[in-house]
Order: C-alpha cells, then structure tokens, then sequence
C-alpha cells in the first residue's frame, strides 16, 4: 500500500508535457535559450517577475522569442500565457517564424478584462505545411510605455490532427466549469480513481496536477472568469 501511494504521489507531480512531445517553456525563472528584443535573455533585463512587451516611443517593439523546436508530428501549437496588461484593448500576438526568422503566420488574443493581476490567456496558431523547425514570437503591437503589457510564464503544447478542445477547468469533461469540476479534481487528488482529463485539470498551467489546482479552479469560479 505505501508503494502505491509513493507511486501516485510521483505521478502527480510529474509534467504533463513530458507525455508528448516537449516544447521549450518560458517562465521567469526558466528560460534557457529565450531571447528579448533579439538578445540573450538574462535575469537581469527579466525584471522582477515579467517580461514586458510593448512598443517604444522610437516605435520599437520589445518581443519575446523562444528557442528554435522540431515541428514534427505537431499540427497546432497551444500557447497558455500568463499575461498583466493595463488596459483591455491592448492584445498578446503570438507569431510563427521559420529558421530563418521569416514571419509566417500569427494569433492575437485580447484580455478579457484589464486587472493588475495576470489572467491567462490562450492562443492557438496552425503550423504551416512543410514547416520542419520553428520559432514562436511574442509581441503587443498596440501596447506602448503608458499601458504596456508583461508576460510571467508561457506553457506551450504541441497538438495533432484530431487532439480534443480542452476546456480548462472542465476537470469532469461535461462541457462545463463549475463547482462539480473542483469535486471531482479534489475527488481524483485524494483517490486516483475518477477519470479526467490532467490538461483540463492543470488550471493553473504549471505542467502538474495538484492541490494549486484546486486553488486555481475556485478562484476562477469566484472570478468569473470561466
């Protein structure tokens, strides 16, 4: 019985990008291999918790960009961003670029309300046909020095042909978010035993089911913001 326990808890704590392919993940504490405005990024031009991104009074605008990855087998690449911005018109672009730095496509996505916490938001962008390694740019075009935006942590997925919507939160996978979904998440922690979906379930983004989890589901039912 001990063994079973040791061995549930590890599972629990295990990343969930470690299932399929791995993409490069940005958090402000980790970030080998990311660049800002097209230098090394280090912890000294992070600042504090975030990465800011807007464009300068000498119109120049400040990204964000990841290492370079292998698209293969990926049709789709998910981006959850946790993203603070000072006002509600100011949107986060998420840009594909090929190898060579040639922009081929990009996602933009609003915040759904201005708040000086950071929320999450999800972009979704195709990957080009033919596309065999790539770079992900991140930039807020609209967002000047006066209601700039900050980037904290950026969990990327790599999605096939026929991979499920996840509705994050809808750990019981009824098509909805309430306070059945933290039953059945604290259900799971607690026994292992129900069925959900672990992406569903990780609604704080960290890569790993637990009890944050259900701190995150809750304050996203008090929020509104489901």
């Amino acid at each position: 019985m001990k063994s079973l326990i040791l061995t549930f808890a590890a599972l629990l704590m295990f990343p969930l990008g470690m299932m399929g392919q791995q993409l490069p993940q940005f958090a402000y504490n980790d970030f080998e291999g990311w660049t800002y405005n097209g230098a090394e990024l280090t912890s000294t031009n992070i600042g504090n918790w975030r990465i800011t991104l807007y464009v300068t009074k000498q119109n120049v605008a400040l990204t964000l960009t990841s290492p370079e990855f292998t698209c293969q087998g990926i049709d789709s690449i998910r981006a959850d961003v946790s993203w603070k911005s000072l006002s509600i018109d100011v949107p986060l672009t998420m840009a594909i670029d090929d190898a060579e730095g040639t922009p081929l496509d990009s996602v933009s996505c609003y915040p759904p309300q201005a708040i000086t916490a950071p929320q999450t938001l999800t972009l979704v962008l195709a990957v080009p046909d033919g596309l065999t390694t790539a770079r992900l740019r991140f930039v807020s075009w609209e967002a000047n020095v006066n209601n700039g935006g900050a980037v904290k942590k950026i969990v990327l997925t790599g999605l096939a042909s026929g991979t499920p919507t996840v509705v994050k939160g809808d750990v019981d996978g009824d098509g909805r978010v309430n306070i059945g979904d933290v039953t059945a998440l604290i259900n799971y922690l607690l026994s292992g035993n129900d069925s959900i979906n672990p992406d569903a379930a990780d609604t704080d983004t960290d890569g790993r089911v637990n009890i944050s989890d259900v701190t995150a589901l809750i304050n996203m039912l008090l929020s509104g913001t489901v």
